[in-house]
């Protein structure tokens, strides 16, 4: 909650509008000119009020490197913590294995649970091809942009990491096969992606403040650079890697790899709701610079809505009565809803990018 915090900062005064400046754009690639953009005001009372445009200067490389590592320690305590609060004495969802998946010898309790039923497997497939086609989709639409890159690797991430466990979900049939070298490596290609894709959010939402202007807006977001990003994804890899999120129920594991993603979400939501978003004149038909009020919150909603899955998740294992297959279903139904409407809403920015870049004078 702290960490959060810190990445916000109110102006101690407000911005410096500059009257009567006329409206002029420049295109990033013509190095003679040196006019400056203006986002005109028209709430300024002076119809050529305007304000210069530019987007928020990097952190420094220390100021970088200690957010990167509070939120990484953040982040593992949060994912840590769900045994402690969803384990009960009778029943343990979130048990340890380090990828050794064995039930006790006594037999007495049956602690090795993986579904290999079409339910699950067949939904994982459809969820890789519903992220194939909406890459394919974006990538048609749009122009290449950090937006676009970031997005295309989220996506991907996703495509990969449900591919690769549809694979193990259908062949893997017995806890022999699950204590192979081939299922370790194949459930760590699986998991990975999704602290991977951590990274990927966090650069989407640093690729997003460093395109679109950020002179007009409610409070200041610093603009978390890049390698920061990457740094974040390689260490939490490097723990799915030596285990550290391995558990007997191996669905399970991708729930704690999930509250790696808490902290670069909140600052993609702070750097989307710190601006005004207001309508911007741009001199090719690109678009308007603005991300509309209804595709930011579908973005947010369906950012956070991923959280819920975690309870429901113990609810309908525990206390729902239904089969393992039964509640992957109904997850992925969700999955499918959820990135869904994550990839269509990025690519709303995506197409947004060249408008906003010629409305915007980097000091960068």
């Amino acid at each position: 909650f702290f960490f959060s915090l810190s990445l916000i900062t109110f102006p101690s005064h407000p911005p410096n509008f500059q009257e009567n400046q006329p409206a002029a754009m420049c295109r990033p690639d013509s190095p003679r000119s040196t006019a400056t953009p203006y986002l005109h005001r028209p709430d300024q009372g002076h119809e050529n009020a305007s304000l210069p445009l530019k987007t928020e200067p990097p952190l420094s490389f220390v100021s970088s490197a200690l957010l990167t590592f509070c939120g990484l320690a953040f982040n593992l305590s949060l994912a840590h913590t769900i045994p402690m609060i969803f384990n009960s004495s009778s029943s343990k969802i979130f048990e340890y294995a380090s990828f050794n998946y064995d039930d006790p010898s006594d037999g007495r309790r049956r602690r090795v649970y993986f579904d290999n039923t079409w339910m699950t497997f067949a939904t994982d497939y459809a969820l890789a091809l519903e992220m194939a086609l909406i890459i394919a989709y974006i990538c048609r639409t749009s122009r290449r942009s950090p937006v676009r890159d970031g997005t295309v690797g989220l996506l991907a991430g996703y495509g990969v990491s449900v591919l690769v466990g549809g694979l193990a979900h259908q062949f893997v049939r017995s806890t022999e096969d699950m204590n192979s070298v081939a299922f370790r490596v194949a459930w760590i290609i699986c998991v990975g992606p999704v602290v991977i894709q951590a990274g990927f959010i966090g650069a989407i939402g640093s690729a997003i403040h460093s395109t679109f202007p950020s002179d007009d807006t409610h409070f200041r977001v610093p603009l978390v650079p890049g390698w920061a990003w990457i740094l974040y994804a390689g260490i939490l890899t490097a723990h799915v890697a030596a285990g550290g999120f391995s558990m007997y129920r191996p669905a399970a594991d991708i729930f704690l790899a999930g509250c790696t993603q808490f902290v670069p979400t909140v600052y993609i939501t702070a750097v989307v709701m710190c601006r005004k978003w207001r309508p911007q004149t741009v001199t090719e038909a690109d678009g308007s610079g603005v991300v509309g009020p209804v595709a930011r919150a579908v973005y947010l909603i369906s950012s956070y809505w991923l959280a819920l899955m975690l309870p429901f998740y113990v609810v309908l294992t525990l206390h729902g009565g239904f089969t393992l297959g039964e509640v992957n279903l109904l997850l992925h139904i969700n999955l499918a809803v959820a990135w869904g409407c994550q990839g269509l809403v990025l690519r709303r920015y995506c197409l947004q990018c060249p408008a906003a870049a010629l409305l915007v004078k980097k000091t960068i």
